[in-house]
């Protein structure tokens, strides 16, 4: 038998399920207050401790976009670099050259200080957007230290660059440069302003063999640094980290090219690495070695993790370049000896042969010779190598991979190369190295500005502060709400422990005398 349900018997149906409506927990603005607290929370929770989206904002505002801050400081960095150099002045090179001394005496005079004006010009986007090809442009004021207008000894680079030029060239080429030397009345060594040794001096030698060395420099006038002062000749092209932030900053081509075809050798020749202004921010998650590309030297060089470090109390990584860098007893090194024929002709232990590079006798060296063979001073007196002065070291800030601390030190010496119809340097043995001058680049603790400072201690201090309170406050957050809902859900019951989809007993008789 079917019961006939009445409009009657739906409406108390429906004043009974409106009553048990009423009656939920979630019709009271506590529950749903604690509800959305809970939902908050765990949002904010699973942000900051499930996901790197802080992390990975901060890494994304360093990516080289036009327009972007980070494209600006990249092309007009904020921090004028230091240069300090320190020449050798020779004390005793009659008594050397006339054996009245069995040493050269030299005496390191300086710091000559230098603030470096750096900027990047002619930027260009390449093929796919995702490199950028430009000039580097660099001034030297000076700003301090001992005066440019010491006047020092030194060796006549000029005269020995042509001794070493025209050593494989025919019998009638040297006796024109010995003629041409010695109606100059060129010496050896020279008495020069410390400035004009450093950034030009005029030398009628050097402007009579310009023409026939103009693949080798342009300058005007003959300086040891002359040639890195002003906009760069070569065309550096760079990731920009757009597509792939592990690759920001790091070198892909220099003039087109990915090789330098110098040292005849696949790894020696690859052109790799940051220029050291810039790392991407992953490579130093798990204290990797760095490479920076010295373009000066031609070759990559490698910098190892050497501890933590605290700089403008921001906690800081320690990079060093290996201390056996210039030591050619390790293979990986003998890449980097002058081919000759069939075989490789190494330099000194702890030095390095430039010639291929700048097409000039010039040797690369840690300052007074450090970690440098024994015999280097064999012929040479008054160096005196200290690892505390002398050591290059780089200390970058880990979140942003950003150095904001470090020097580079690297020594000049040039390598006397004789032939024996030209009888222009005197007593000085083939193959001698002499020391001319060294220099540090780099900026100290005191020489950043206070917006790069603040930003530092921003990203330190009070961006993970606010990270850590985030992420505790949302769990505590998770875990009240949670408690209070239950509470809530608890109290509910107690108070009405007949809700549910039951109609009460007073609205079922009804029903039931109805139908």
């Amino acid at each position: 038998m079917t019961i006939p349900v009445t409009e009657t018997a739906l409406d108390l149906e429906k004043t009974a399920m409106a009553r048990c409506a009423r009656r939920s927990p979630f019709r009271s603005w506590p529950a749903w207050l604690y509800f959305g607290v809970f939902l908050v929370s765990f949002g904010v929770f699973y942000i900051f401790w499930c996901t790197n989206n802080l992390h990975d904002y901060v890494q994304s505002q360093l990516l080289l976009r036009n327009g972007t801050e980070a494209m600006f400081m990249w092309q007009h960095p904020p921090v004028d670099v230091k240069t300090k150099i320190y020449v050798f002045n020779y004390t005793n090179v009659d008594d050397f050259l006339h054996y009245r001394a069995d040493k050269l005496h030299v005496e390191e005079v300086g710091p000559y200080i230098y603030l470096q004006k750096k900027k990047r010009v002619n930027v260009t986007a390449g093929k796919n957007n995702d490199t950028l090809v430009f000039q580097e442009e660099k001034f030297y004021e000076w700003v301090g230290g001992r005066s440019e207008d010491d006047v020092i000894v030194a060796p006549n680079v000029p005269l020995l660059s042509s001794v070493a030029f025209v050593q494989d060239w025919n019998f009638a080429a040297h006796v024109g440069l010995t003629m041409m030397s010695t109606s100059l009345k060129k010496r050896p060594f020279i008495h020069e302003r410390a400035g004009g040794f450093i950034w030009g001096y005029d030398d009628n030698f050097f402007n009579m063999v310009k023409p026939f060395v103009q693949q080798i420099t342009s300058v005007e006038k003959f300086g040891i640094l002359a040639m890195t002062n002003g906009t760069d000749k070569s065309r550096i092209t760079i990731n920009t980290g757009t597509r792939d932030i592990t690759k920001l900053g790091m070198i892909e081509q220099l003039d087109g090219m990915s090789s330098s075809y110098i040292w005849g050798d696949k790894r020696c020749d690859k052109i790799e690495g940051t220029d050291g202004t810039i790392f991407p921010p992953n490579l130093l998650e798990n204290n990797d070695t760095v490479y920076i590309y010295f373009k000066d030297m031609c070759r990559t060089v490698p910098f190892k993790f050497d501890g933590h470090v605290t700089k403008h109390s921001v906690p800081t990584l320690r990079y060093k370049p290996s201390r056996d860098m210039f030591a050619y007893t390790h293979e990986k090194n003998k890449c980097f000896c002058r081919q000759k024929g069939f075989s490789r002709v190494c330099p000194h232990n702890g030095t390095f042969d430039l010639s291929a590079c700048i097409k000039l006798p010039m040797v690369a060296s840690f300052p007074h010779f450090l970690d440098a063979d024994q015999s280097l001073t064999k012929y040479i007196d008054g160096l005196h190598p200290r690892e505390e002065d002398h050591v290059t070291f780089l200390d970058v800030y880990p979140n942003i991979a950003a150095p904001i601390a470090g020097w580079t030190r690297f020594q000049v010496n040039v390598k006397v190369r004789k032939v024996r119809t030209v009888p222009l340097l005197g007593r000085l043995p083939d193959g001698l190295i002499l020391p001319i001058l060294w220099l540090e680049t780099g900026i100290d603790e005191a020489d950043l500005p206070q917006n790069i400072m603040s930003l530092l201690y921003m990203l330190n201090v009070t961006l993970r502060i606010v990270e850590v309170v985030l992420q505790w406050s949302s769990l505590v957050g998770m875990i009240l709400s949670m408690g209070a809902l239950l509470v809530c859900f608890k109290k509910h019951r107690m108070e009405h422990p007949d809700v549910g989809l039951q109609m009460s007993s007073v609205d079922q008789n009804k029903l039931l005398e109805m139908s």
